[in-house]
């Protein structure tokens, strides 16, 4: 440890005491709030629906982020009641504070409509297509209802804001009731995203789903499952099955971890690719992260993923056709403040988007919605290399199969 910290420099902050390590990339917080608003559609719809408990501000929380050219795209997950709309762009109203606009509208955000999106955790945007990948729960609400809809997988095209796809998943491979899809990498094959890996963080699974077969299955194993708090760290961390996944760069292998685990594994993803592996039978166990982890995501180079024991964002080299290399673990950036509970990962070029959002807290429902304390920070950072996703098109073009959504 000694001699990874040499290769820092420490800023110590006037405010209150806090103390902010870097590596050589130039980091930025492009945004911090204190709570979340929306971009109504008249004056006195905000007022009404707090009226009528639509929108209940302390239960309000970003947890995804993902960028697509000038366009800052968040998730509002309905972990609670009040949550308006739970996928959002972020804008500028002048002389405002940032707000979410629902997106690609208020009606696809509509609680009880089974056509519009109920539950968003996450989504991922694939920038070769400007197609935006979002996992729906189903549940408008936190308590499961005869209201359900059915978990889906929707498929939508920033530009025109125009479903191109849409998957609905079958009950025997994702529970209406008890599912808790949470993150989602893109696999691509000859010039085509052609599978979609999902995490699940309740049933401890990890859902598959095929484009060109229009089918889904599941893994599920021992390495999914929670593992206990480490003694001491409980207002730290939350024990939970698994969450963060990533994919390697030449779509060799995947990454996962339990929430509050500092193992990482990996699975090929030719077994992946088939519903008939044996899982438990290739499942590798990479080494240690520095801590406990939410999201994580691969660059061209490097595997990212938050520590929430140290309040950073580390790194971790990716060599080509292998697996990731633990002993080149290095730290980012680090912050008792702006960088509690890093939850998700998105890139922009060579910019790595991450946000901020203290869901330790909020989860114990001891958050400060005063305004007078910022809750949610959104980083962004150059790392000097692109997403998984650059030019995948073009990498993996051999054979190419046209046309998967039509």
């Amino acid at each position: 440890m000694a001699t990874l910290l040499k290769t820092f420099f420490v800023l110590t902050l006037c405010v209150a005491d806090l103390t902010k390590v870097f590596s050589s990339q130039t980091g930025e917080i492009v945004y911090e709030l204190a709570f979340v608003d929306y971009d109504w559609n008249y004056a006195s719809e905000k007022q009404e629906a707090i009226r009528n408990g639509d929108y209940v501000v302390e239960n309000n929380l970003i947890a995804g982020v993902k960028v697509y050219k000038n366009d800052v795209f968040v998730t509002v997950p309905r972990w609670r009641f009040g949550v308006p709309s739970t996928l959002n762009k972020i804008v500028h109203p002048a002389g405002r504070t940032p707000i979410l606009r629902a997106f690609p509208s208020w009606k696809m955000n509509k609680i009880g409509d089974c056509d519009a999106l109920q539950y968003v955790q996450s989504m991922e945007i694939d920038p070769n297509t400007g197609y935006m990948w979002i996992i729906d729960m189903g549940r408008g609400s936190p308590i499961p209802s005869k209201t359900n809809c059915p978990p889906k997988l929707v498929v939508i095209e920033i530009s025109t804001k125009k479903i191109i796809h849409r998957y609905t998943f079958p009950s025997n491979v994702v529970s209406p009731v008890t599912n808790f899809m949470n993150d989602i990498v893109l696999d691509y094959a000859h010039g085509e995203a052609r599978y979609a890996y999902i995490t699940d963080t309740r049933d401890a699974k990890l859902y598959v789903y095929d484009v060109i077969r229009n089918a889904s299955y599941f893994f599920t194993h021992e390495t999914m499952m929670a593992q206990p708090l480490v003694p001491g760290l409980q207002d730290n961390l939350i024990s939970a099955p698994i969450d963060g996944i990533a994919i390697s760069a030449d779509f060799k292998f995947v990454y996962y971890s339990p929430l509050s685990a500092h193992s990482l594994y990996a699975i090929s993803t030719s077994v992946l690719r088939n519903e008939s592996s044996d899982f438990a039978k290739h499942v590798i166990n990479v080494g240690n992260k520095m801590g406990g982890s939410d999201g994580m995501v691969c660059g061209q180079q490097s595997l990212f993923y938050a520590g929430f024991e140290q309040n950073a964002v580390f790194k971790v080299n990716v060599p080509e056709k292998s697996v990731v290399s633990m002993e080149t673990d290095t730290l980012l950036v680090s912050d008792n403040s702006s960088v509690v509970w890093v939850d998700t990962f998105g890139f922009n070029g060579t910019d790595l988007w991450f946000v901020s959002n203290k869901l330790n807290i909020f989860n114990k429902y001891r958050m400060d919605f005063s305004g007078k304390v910022k809750n949610m920070f959104i980083w962004k950072m150059n790392v000097g290399e692109n997403s998984y996703l650059y030019r995948a098109i073009d990498r993996t073009a051999q054979s190419a199969v046209p046309g998967i959504f039509g």
